[in-house]
Order: C-alpha cells, then structure tokens, then sequence
C-alpha cells in the first residue's frame, strides 16, 4: 500500500512541474527511482532490485529511437523508466500502453481544441514522406521558421498520461 502512496506522490509532483516549468527534474527522477528500488528490496530483496532496473529498461529500450527524433522528451523517458521501477516487466508493459493511449487523447483534445488537428496530420504525413523519401531520420518539428514558443505550443505534457496510466493500473484496470 505505501508504494501505491509513493508512487502517486512521485508522479503528482512531475504533473505539477511538467505542467509549470516544462520539465521533470533529476532530483524529481533520481527520488522515485529511489523510492521504487527500495519498494523492491524491501518487498523481494535483491531479487526485486534486479526485477525493478529489468522493469525500467523497457520504457528506456522503447522510448530511447524517439527521443532521439525528438519526438519525445528526455524527462519522459526518465519518468516512465523510474515509474516502472515499481512494476514487474509485464505490468511496465501494459503501463506503457495505457500512457500512450492516454497520452494519444490529451493530444487529441488538444488538437480539437486548438483547432489545429489538420494541420498537425498534415505535417506528421510530411515528416514520415521526408524520411522515406530521404532515407534519413531528422528532427521533429525542426523548421527554423518557428520560434520556441511555436515548437513548445504542440507539445503535450505527457506525465499527465503516465499518471493517469498509474492510476488505472492502482485501480486494477490491468
């Protein structure tokens, strides 16, 4: 039951300075890591540890060709990777197809709210005919016409998704 408690608190507090600053800390990474590998020595010794850095991997192994297309942050990566830590490998997995599906639908409403939902498929179909058509990976949204408060207006704070993913899986929705 604690562990349930820390991890929410973990991934409140990365809500909260996600949606404020625009990023996840380290010191906010570095604590639940922290916390999710002594959940893990405490419930099942070393073993736990071994299991919780193999839980952690999977959202790093996935999530790492994105991030290096900038399509996904390096806070992101971190926090799923220390949210797992609290997971066995089949639940990360599950937890991370509840983000992304969560995720998928804050970007959706967001999309619908700015009125912009065509626009963003547009320019999602042209980035992936560049990169077939060039046999070359570039960066997402790497135009310099636009200014960082342009580039920042599509992103989406995805910890909200992680949280919310944590949640249905406390509820026991997987």
């Amino acid at each position: 039951m604690i562990n349930i408690v820390i991890l929410f608190v973990f991934l409140l507090t990365a809500v909260y300075s996600d949606w404020r600053f625009g990023k996840i800390y380290n010191w906010q990474i570095l604590s639940g890591a922290a916390a999710g590998i002594c959940f893990q020595y405490f419930e099942s010794g070393p073993p736990g540890i071994l299991l919780g850095i193999l839980s952690s991997a999977i959202p790093i192994l996935f999530l790492f060709p994105l991030f290096c297309i900038g399509t996904f942050g390096g806070g992101d990566v971190k926090l799923l990777a220390a949210a797992a830590i609290f997971l066995t490998p089949s639940q990360t997995i599950l937890f991370l197809g509840a983000a992304f599906l969560t995720g998928a639908i804050e970007a959706l409403i967001k999309m619908i709210k700015e009125r912009n939902f065509l626009e963003r498929f547009r320019y999602l179909m042209s980035y992936i005919h560049d990169v077939f058509t060039t046999n070359q990976w570039k960066l997402y949204e790497e135009t310099k016409k636009q200014s960082a408060a342009e580039r920042n207006r599509h992103k989406i704070h995805f910890a909200f998704p992680v949280l919310i993913s944590a949640l249905l899986h406390i509820g026991g929705l997987y």
